[in-house]
């Protein structure tokens, strides 16, 4: 009978365990689907940008038709003009963060950093400092930049092929800071900037879209080794 319950016993254990590694593989998809349908939307956003600017350009070329193509014009301001107000509040905001991380001093990496929040598993990154400062002590530089200007900021430090969010005032679902968070590696920022180029337009940041702009980090030899984001959402209600 001993012999039996322990055999019973082992195999619920077995079936517990390809549940677990199931559950564990559709939270993978999940997050892949998740990435891959914000990296179709910066696209779409993007298309919807350049249709804009042929429809101007078909107007002022043909003016009797200006009047037939009112109705798409419109509905890509609808999509744009919100992106275009922001536009200037998150150029300023960035300008602002690269002027605090130049302040701390150069860009180096010495080390890791470990980190939790208490509700995320332990992070450990490259230590990224600007000068004495480490990146994961610079909240109060991206909070700086948040109450001068009502952009969200972010400082990210690279991590092989990933940008891991050191200091952030974005916010996941539970309100908490997301710190330890990647940048999409699927979208077009991260594409941009691992090609040590700025990158500006509509980004999805956790499945919300924002008016943004991200700038490279380099160190001392050209290497990119961190970046910077500023981004205010579409559809916040922004200052004046």
């Amino acid at each position: 009978m001993s012999a039996g319950v322990a055999s019973a016993s082992d195999g619920q254990m077995v079936a517990v365990e390809r549940v677990t590694a199931s559950v564990k593989k559709i939270d993978e998809l999940a997050v892949e689907c998740t990435l891959e349908a914000d990296a179709s939307a910066e696209m779409s956003m993007k298309m919807v940008g350049c249709m804009a600017l042929l429809y101007q350009g078909l107007a002022e070329l043909h003016p009797g038709k200006a009047r037939a193509m009112a109705a798409e014009r419109e509905a890509a301001k609808l999509a744009t003009g919100s992106v275009e107000v922001r536009e200037g509040a998150v150029r300023v905001a960035l300008e602002m963060l690269k002027g605090l991380c130049a302040q701390g001093g150069p860009a180096t990496v010495r080390g890791h950093f470990s980190f939790s929040d208490g509700t995320l598993p332990k992070v450990e990154i490259p230590g990224l400092y600007f000068g004495a400062v480490k990146a994961t002590d610079a909240n109060r530089w991206v909070d700086q930049v948040s109450a001068r200007t009502g952009c969200v900021a972010t400082v990210f430090v690279r991590d092989g092929e990933r940008l891991v969010r050191a200091a952030t005032n974005v916010k996941r679902a539970d309100g908490q800071r997301a710190t330890g968070t990647v940048l999409n590696p699927k979208g077009l920022a991260m594409e941009q900037l691992l090609r040590r180029t700025s990158h500006h337009g509509v980004a999805y940041v956790l499945g919300k879209p924002f008016v943004a702009a991200y700038e490279p980090v380099l160190s001392s030899a050209g290497e990119l080794i961190g970046a910077l984001y500023c981004g205010r959402e579409l559809g916040e209600r922004g200052r004046s």
